[in-house]
């Protein structure tokens, strides 16, 4: 007898249905399924619904027909194959998209009613209500797909096709809808609900495609209007603006990127340009205007303006937008947890038996469609069947027809096949399928939203960037240099705090979406729960205001560790710039000691946060898990109802949405109170006080920008400038101070006039403009308060400033600075300015200039450094510089030479007086010292003049740089270095001398350029390069200069003493004026004449070397700037269109403005490129690392420092609390179970009798539940803290082990290595060691185990689930092998771009002095605005890299989704299991696409910082060098006890691989002799000297002291017994007493009575706070002199037996020199003292001279002896130093 087994008619997916053979027997596969007259029209063609849906697929045919071909057709072509580029956008394509995708979502659901409806029917397949759906479907796909080619064949005719395709679809819809109407169907039918929808979605699209044909004209019209493709598209690779939309929301478009990425390595010329919208300077705009506006408007309410406002505003378009799409994807995201309870409903009706109260309730309240005529024939022949049996049983048959006829209502309207709305989203595959569409959809919304806004953010940033450039090139240097505003500020203003004004664009929604997120839950919860919801909406309240607390207190944390680490980095600093110093002095421990002095301070708060950040854990972890505890206990208690799963698991996964946040909730604050923070400090620099422009800042050359460019680049316009400069020929813009007329260049918007408006409104004058023309560019109102001209005055003149009031409000306090200089411009070979040839013997021609042919004229003049300063630095200051004539500037040091110049430039406030400039004047400055940009040497001669050939080779002979090129590797492009690191003194300034030579200024400005060039050359030089080239060619020259042979040549001197001129005019007048002065002079000048004849043969002999060297090593002209990065790439940007080298003519006609760059012209193809020559230039190594993969190893390492028991423990722990998540999901999933579970008795007469209920001890389980979830928050937060502490404590630890290491490296190491690097390793990469590192650990593990809690859940509910785990596991390693090379190659390019960006600033920073003098601001705007552009250009590929994986791993995520809710569902249904096992799954996997991402989010973000960990290991675990053998004696304390040297057979040199730089050095020096080591440069005397403290390899021979070979004694031992007075001693930030005494071992008086022995002790008293008086900058407050005396008095207070004394190179200060002499004669009289000579003065005062040349010593004995020999080396090297110093030699022959 066959079993039996209910009938299942509940549902239209049958679980356990009829015998298959009874269905075999009665279905029927027609289409129009078992109806007699499918087709018959005999009622008329809209009754029939089949013949309908027949027509309905006829134009979806058509439109394939003609469709597919012409795309087959189209892409077998030949442009069909390329891969073309000339996208164009349709009117409204966005739109056109986003209809027709929802189109395609709508015929998804159509198919999806269609086959729940033919479910329906029994007895056939019903083709016709799903067939028409599924062509629907086709022809929508294909219709976007030809409209998508449409566009990039830019072929709108083609659109004629869709116009008929969505008519005839409109209009056979149209009748669809009559015919469902006319067969009583009303709204609660779906199938009337969708037809509806896609009618009028027809009708849109056929609105949409009238609008194209419209606006086109494309067809029916006689003049076409056709879209063009974006011209820049062509030279595009960022094409993002212009993809379709499909790829724009999916990130289709950088796929090509990531697969080349993946298969080579991506290069900087592989990424192209920026497109124009992201540009620093088009967004420079924007934000400039925004902000102006936010300044005047709150100037009028008294209040102080908001950057960050003024950024919001700017971007306001990009932050609705955004936002719109947040505020969908966050509703969203609780549609997911609402459906829950449904769909365990649904699953809870196949869990019961039929007899069951509960499910014949629910089954009766769904309308099944199956009709109660066809049931009640069939029954008796079905249960027969059934049973096995031929005979019906008549009880029976009544019993199942009483039963159909409770299931099935009579139908009276309707015999159709319909699903109603009701029972559609009833059904739980249906809901879970729609759950998956709607994430997928609101994760693709979220996706694109964080695009949007961290795109807007990276705008912002960069226009804030060049704000801040433009605000530099406003501050007075002098305010620089006196540490008013320091460069770290500057630096921090463009790195810092444009980092968190950027960040804060990343969570701008987030301050409303999670109140939102919360408000929602609570109604949500509300609606399932009623007032239960209160409970745990206070414990989320709770929890978000503990957070906020948190955060506030972290943030405050964070400054305070942010500060004590800028103060231990800057002890780094000092400790690697003084390394030479410090070991000398043996000072290492002492240093060391002070470094991890602050390195305890900082550990303490490093602990401190590390506690906050567990609480914060803590917080994220209880909020979800407490407050579902929370709410399930209070319903338990209030409520009479017992929950049921539906309620629990959707009430659970609405708590885990609602406090998904909290995982950001900290950063999210505390980056709010950053931006806040930085808001404030950006708005007050950029209104910071300024000075005055440059005298040219009116006429600042610029460029003329591209077509396709013009409409956003700075462009300006010279025939308008022209114009202007014209009308105004006869103004001079000169102020007289004493009638208080202070001038303001002013031009009016409306009238069109530039005026001179006057302060006192005495006088006004207006000059109109030829040319109906945008004004030159607002001329600052030069106010205190005022932050002047901007990067669009100097760039783009014709820029507009916005239009405020003309009754502006101004402070009562604002004046205006009495500074105005002439108009300054040159023109090519017009008259009335000077025309400048290079030809020799050539003339300039007579140019207009003021009266008496001045070239400058400052009259009763005081000058001040700043703004704010009260008292004048230069007072009664008044000069006339003569026009085509050498002034020199002379005085004592100190006097205010420098900055007198600096005042000539501009550079200081005019406090009173008059200083003007002739307008043919155009300048070129040779600073002190010199300033030399990071690129070749032809680079910075030329500095953006064009090459030429003939030009370019005399300058080069005349500064004597020939002989130099050709020892250079690359020769005239070897790069310089920053700052000119790899050059000489001398040969810095004799390249920053060939720049000005070789400009077209015919005004030089030079700030000593000879003090630091060998007298041989030196000579030389001046006269080639000033004599003959500047001089005799009418040049004005003004020259600081305290070498008397240089006034010879002078028309003009003027003599400088405090600050004020002492006298000037020609040397007769100088004799009227001081004879004292004129007779000194006339001395040196008479015996420089009688030395120069008897020496002349001996140097021109010497420079003949010079003048005959070829000129093979003179390169081609180079058209980019290469940039040297401190990774060692050279980097190269492009500077000017130099033009091809010739030979015609040599006169500088001057530049057109066709000569400049454009911005854009900065291409990332030629400024990237790297040249096969640059490879030989000296460069630095890269770092590998960023190359390749991380190491295992270091990883071990760092680890073993944590402690191998704290990190064994960790991990016990993390398995504990993801072992108690798991028991608390499993246990809730059983309390369910266990609450609905309920047994039948079945009797063998196969009668139900009514259910039996185990009763449910609902407190036990509410109680254990709580008790997990608290166990789980208590071992999260021991986890939390164990897991930071440990990694803080190895942190600490590899911090000690660095600094051990950093001060036992040898001084050759530092000389090698950058600084920065160093620096880098100590600040940044032990930030990321310290706080960033642990985070990101731990926020990994959470989110890898919480995946995998979720895979094991869903693999305990649906075992099957187990094989699909491992194809997920293998798709997500898959894609993030193919993103992990890209990414980790475009990270390489970021910090490759990202360091000449700051590079960039810092080098601008410290040449903008030069960069002002030579009127280039324009240029280096260029430069610096095209390295923020490339560096963005990698930025927002790394930004769209990222989204590009994160919408994958999302669309994973749902995947997994999908496949564990339908699977879990299926695999309850078919069990007849309640739905308990579909919650749980779904519970879990809801957060599954949130997990994957992160995970892979922050397996990128660790393996970016174990880049960092790599480096500090590196540097911790290397094993320290030593200079000691292991056998080292200990020496008495008394050692040594007297100051014999000697040396024996000596050979030294830098490295054992190299050849000796000193060679067979055999001396003695007795105890208490002074000897002076005299020599040429490199003759081998430092060498020596430094072999004495064994910090150079000694390679054969002994060094004895005291009869011990130091060999063996150990080196500090040896260093602390020695004293050493370096020539540049530097002094360290800290008191004097510390400068003193840094080891603290001596007492007060000791100290004063070493400053008193050294002459110091009356300057420390009359510092503000004697030894306690703080010491900043270096101790640059303090002469060279100075310095050194402090070194003597560290040396007697050590009473050393030996003392080395290094003079000071250009050390003009005759006074200092005697007072270090005398001290040699006295106070150290006992001590052996050797001192290195650079200029011989004083011979008499030592024992003995010892004379090195090259490596070895040539002379040894008394001065007097050697002196005598006039052919002896000493000699040669007096009467040099006699020629360069002639009033300082002192020698006595005996």
């Amino acid at each position: 007898m066959t079993q039996q087994t209910p009938l299942n008619v509940t549902g239209p997916l049958i679980t356990k249905t009829l015998p298959k053979q009874v269905v075999a027997a009665k279905k029927t596969y027609g289409f129009c399924g078992s109806r007699l007259d499918a087709l018959s029209v005999a009622n008329g063609v809209l009754q029939n619904d089949c013949f309908i849906d027949v027509l309905n697929i006829i134009p979806h045919c058509i439109f394939l027909l003609f469709s597919v071909p012409i795309l087959i057709i189209w892409s077998k072509s030949v442009i069909g194959t390329k891969k073309v580029k000339t996208w164009v956008h349709f009117r409204v394509h966005a739109f056109r998209w986003v209809v027709t995708l929802f189109l395609i979502g709508v015929n998804l659901m159509e198919i999806a009613e269609g086959l729940t409806s033919d479910a329906h029917d029994p007895d056939s397949v019903n083709y016709h209500v799903f067939i028409p759906p599924c062509a629907a479907l086709i022809g929508s796909v294909m219709s976007i797909t030809y409209y998508h080619n449409v566009e990039i064949w830019n072929s709108p005719g083609f659109l004629l096709i869709l116009l008929g395709y969505w008519s005839a679809a409109f209009v056979l819809r149209v009748f669809k809808l009559i015919s469902l109407y006319r067969n009583n169907m009303d709204f609660t039918d779906l199938r009337l609900d969708l037809t509806w929808v896609v009618t009028v979605v027809y009708g849109i699209l056929i609105f949409v495609e009238m609008d194209v044909l419209r606006v086109q004209k494309y067809a029916f019209f006689q003049e076409p209007c056709p879209v063009h493709s974006p011209e820049e598209l062509a030279y595009l690779k960022y094409i993002q603006p212009y993809v379709s939309f499909l790829s724009k929301i999916t990130f289709w478009w950088i796929t090509d990127l990531i697969r080349k990425g993946f298969r080579h390595v991506i290069e900087l010329h592989n990424l192209g340009k920026l497109p124009m919208t992201e540009k620093s300077t088009y967004n420079y705009k924007k934000i400039w205007i925004s902000f102006e506006n936010n300044k005047q408007s709150k100037l009028r309410l008294g209040l102080k303006p908001s950057l960050l406002v003024s950024m919001f505003k700017a971007s306001w378009p990009a932050i609705i937008w955004s936002g719109c799409l947040r505020l969908t994807a966050d509703l969203l995201a609780f549609i997911g947890p609402w459906w829950i309870e449904d769909i365990l409903n649904y699953c809870n009706e196949f869990s019961q038996p039929i007899g069951s109260t509960s499910r014949h309730h629910n089954a009766t309240s769904r309308v099944v469609s199956v009709t109660r005529r066809s049931l009640e024939d069939d029954v008796g022949a079905v249960y027969s069947i059934y049973n096995g049996s031929s005979t019906t049983t008549t009880a029976a048959t009544t019993a199942i027809k009483t039963t159909v006829a409770a299931l099935l209502p009579l139908q009276d309207k309707k015999d159709n096949l319909n699903v109603s709305v009701t029972e559609f989203f009833s059904n739980g595959y249906i809901l879970i399928t729609l759950v998956f569409v709607l994430m997928l959809l609101q994760y693709s919304l979220m996706e694109y939203h964080f695009f949007i806004l961290i795109r807007e953010g990276m705008r912002m940033k960069a226009a804030i960037q060049v704000m801040i450039y433009s605000k530099v090139q406003q501050l007075s240097t002098q305010a620089l240099s006196h540490g008013r505003i320091t460069e770290t500020e500057i630096m921090n203003h463009v790195t810092l705090e444009c980092n968190n004004l950027m960040i804060i664009y990343s969570f701008l929604h987030y301050f409303w979406a999670i109140p939102l997120q919360i408000v929602v839950g609570f109604i949500v919860v509300f609606l399932k729960l009623g007032s239960s919801a209160v409970v745990g909406f206070f414990i989320i309240a709770v929890h978000t205001c503990m957070h906020i607390a948190t955060a506030r207190h972290l943030f405050r944390l964070q400054g305070s560790i942010m500060n004590l680490s800028e103060r231990r980095v800057k002890k780094v600093k000092q400790l690697i710039k003084g390394i030479k110093q410090i070991k000398l002095n043996a000072w290492e421990k002492c240093f060391s000691r002070l470094v991890c002095k602050d390195r305890k301070k900082e550990m303490k708060l490093l602990y401190r946060i590390a506690y906050l950040k567990s609480i914060i854990e803590f917080l994220v972890t209880s909020a979800p898990l407490l407050s579902t505890a929370a709410t399930f206990l209070y319903y338990h208690i209030s409520k009479e109802t017992v929950l049921t799963p539906g309620q629990v698991f959707s009430v659970a996964a609405t708590f885990q949405v609602m406090c998904y946040p909290f995982y950001f909730l900290c950063v999210i604050y505390i980056s709010l109170l950053n931006a806040k923070s930085s808001s404030r400090e950006l708005t007050s620099f950029l209104q910071s006080s300024q000075i005055c422009q440059h005298p040219s800042a009116f006429f600042t050359k610029c460029h003329q920008t591209s077509n396709v460019q013009k409409d956003a680049e700075l462009s300006f316009s010279m025939s308008r400038l022209r114009s202007v400069v014209q009308s105004a020929k006869s103004m001079f813009c000169c102020i007289d101070c004493k009638n208080k007329l202070d001038t303001l260049m002013k031009y009016d918007v409306k009238t069109n006039q530039l005026s001179m408006a006057f302060h006192n409104g005495a006088m006004r004058g207006s000059i109109s403009s030829v040319e109906s023309s945008p004004p030159l560019g607002h001329t600052p109102n030069h106010s205190r308060q005022n932050s002047g001209a901007s990067v669009l005055d100097i760039l783009d003149p014709a820029f507009r400033r916005p239009s405020f009031s003309q009754h502006s409000i101004t402070s009562e306090n604002d004046t205006y600075i009495a500074e105005r200089r002439g108009f300054h411009y040159r023109r090519r070979n017009t008259n009335g300015n000077l025309s400048i040839t290079e030809d020799e013997g050539e003339t300039a021609e007579a140019a207009p200039t003021l009266e008496h042919r001045l070239a400058l004229d400052i009259t009763d003049a005081s000058f001040s450094t700043d703004l704010s300063d009260e008292s004048s630095c230069l007072k009664d200051i008044n000069i006339k510089i003569p026009l085509g004539k050498m002034t020199i500037i002379t005085g004592p040091s100190g006097s205010g030479k420098s900055t007198l110049l600096s005042a000539m430039l501009g550079e200081m406030v005019l406090d009173s007086g008059v200083m003007e400039w002739n307008r043919a004047c155009t300048l070129a400055y040779c600073s002190q010292p010199p300033w030399l940009m990071n690129a070749t040497v032809q680079e910075n001669i030329l500095f953006g003049q064009p090459y030429n050939y003939r030009k370019y080779k005399k300058v080069l002979h005349a500064v004597s740089l020939n002989t130099d090129l050709t020892l250079w590797p690359a020769k005239d492009r070897t790069e310089v270095g920053d700052q000119g690191i790899l050059l000489t003194e001398g040969q810095k300034q004799r390249i920053s001398l060939a720049r000005a030579l070789y400009s077209s200024a015919n005004t030089i400005i030079m700030d000593d350029p000879f003090s630091k060039i060998e007298h041989h050359l030196g000579r030389n030089v001046f006269e080639e390069a000033v004599v003959r080239s500047m001089i005799r060619r009418k040049r004005t020259v003004i020259l600081v200069s305290p070498q008397i042979p240089h006034i010879y040549n002078a028309y003009q001197i003027i003599v400088v003493n405090r600050h004020q001129i002492k006298c000037q005019g020609r040397l007769k007048d100088i004799k009227r004026a001081d004879p004292d002065l004129y007779e000194s002079w006339r001395r040196v000048l008479k015996d420089n004449k009688r030395s120069s004849l008897a020496e002349r043969q001996d140097i021109d002999h010497e420079l003949d070397k010079h003048r005959r060297t070829s000129f093979d090593h003179i390169s081609e002209p180079v058209h980019k700037l290469s940039i040297q990065s401190n990774l060692g790439i050279p980097i190269s940007r492009q500077v000017s269109q130099m033009s091809v080298m010739t030979e015609n003519s040599l006169e500088d006609d001057g530049l057109e403005e066709d000569d400049l760059l454009p911005l854009d012209d900065y291409t990332t193809e030629t400024c990237f490129e790297q040249d096969n020559e640059e490879e030989e230039s000296p460069s630095l190594k890269l770092d590998l690392r960023d190359l390749g993969s991380i190491s295992t190893g270091m990883c071990f390492e760092f680890l073993k420092l944590c402690s191998s028991s704290l990190v064994l423990l960790l991990v016990l722990l993390l398995l504990c609390k993801h072992t108690l998540i798991v028991t608390s999901d499993l246990w809730l999933a059983n309390w369910m179970y266990s609450k609905h579970s309920v047994h039948y008795e079945i009797h063998q007469n196969n009668s139900i009798t009514s259910p039996k209920h185990t009763p449910v001890n609902h407190t036990y389980y509410i109680g254990l539940y709580m008790v997990i979830c608290l166990s789980c928050v208590a071992v999260t937060v021991l986890t939390g803290l164990l897991l930071k502490f440990t990694t803080v404590r190895g942190a600490d630890r590899l911090h000690q082990k660095m600094l051990h290491y950093l001060t036992s490296l040898p001084v050759i190491h530092f000389e090698s290595t950058p600084p920065a690097t160093i620096l880098n390793t100590f600040s940044a990469d032990s930030r990321i060691v310290d706080q960033i590192l642990p985070t990101t650990i731990e926020l990994l593990l959470r989110f890898l185990l919480q995946a995998i809690i979720v895979l094991v859940i869903c693999s305990i509910a649906m075992p099957y689930f187990v094989l699909a785990t491992v194809p997920i596991i293998i798709l997500f390693y898959l894609l993030f092998k193919f993103y992990r090379p890209s990414i980790r190659q475009l990270n390489r390019l970021q910090n490759l771009t990202k360091l000449p960006l700051f590079n960039h600033f810092s080098e601008i920073l410290s040449g903008l002095r030069t960069i002002r003098a030579y009127r280039v601001q324009y240029w280096f705007t260029g430069y610096v605005t095209h390295a923020i552009n490339v560096f963005n250009v990698v930025f927002l590929y790394i930004h769209a890299v990222n989204r590009w994986l994160a919408i994958r791993l999302d669309f994973l995520g749902c995947l997994i989704l999908l496949l564990a809710s339908l699977g879990s569902l299926a695999f309850s249904i078919q069990n007849e299991e309640n739905g308990t096992l579909v919650g749980l799954c779904m519970l879990n996997v809801l957060m599954m696409p949130i997990y994957v991402n992160m995970i892979a989010r922050h397996a990128t973000e660790l393996e970016n910082n174990i880049t960092s960990l790599e480096r500090v290991v590196e540097y911790a675990c290397e094993t320290p060098p030593s200079v000691d053998p292991p056998d080292c004696i200990e020496v008495p304390e008394s050692w040594p006890d007297v100051g014999d040297i000697e040396f024996q057979h000596i050979a030294l040199n830098y490295d054992p691989e190299q050849s000796p730089v000193v060679m067979d050095a055999t001396f003695t020096i007795k105890d208490a002799e002074k000897v002076a080591f005299c020599g040429h440069a490199g003759s081998g005397r430092s060498s020596l000297i430094l072999s004495l403290f064994k910090m150079i390899h000694v390679h054969e021979g002994k060094i004895l002291i005291n009869y011990q070979d130091i060999s063996v004694v150990p080196s500090q031992v040896l260093r602390s017994r020695l004293s050493i007075v370096p020539h540049d001693p530097i002094m360290f930030d800290g008191t004097v007493r510390f400068n003193l005494d840094p080891e603290g071992i001596y007492k007060d008086p000791e100290i004063w009575e070493a400053l008193n022995a050294v002459q110091m002790k009356s300057t420390v008293q009359e510092l503000p706070h004697k030894l306690e008086t703080v010491v900043l900058h270096e101790g640059k407050e303090f002469t060279i002199g100075q310095r050194q005396l402090f070194c003597f008095a560290r040396a007697y207070m050590r009473d050393s037996k030996i003392v080395i004394v290094e003079q000071e190179h250009t050390n003009d200060d005759a006074l200092m020199e005697e007072t270090i002499q005398d001290l040699i004669r006295t106070v150290f009289r006992d001590s052996t003292v050797l001192v290195t000579l650079h200029h011989l003065t004083h011979l008499n005062d030592y024992d003995r001279v010892m004379v090195l040349d090259q490596g070895r010593i040539v002379e040894f004995d008394k001065a007097s002896e050697l002196l005598m020999n006039e052919n002896s080396m000493l000699a040669a090297l007096v009467r040099e130093s006699q020629l360069k110093r002639p009033n300082k030699v002192v020698i006595t022959i005996s």
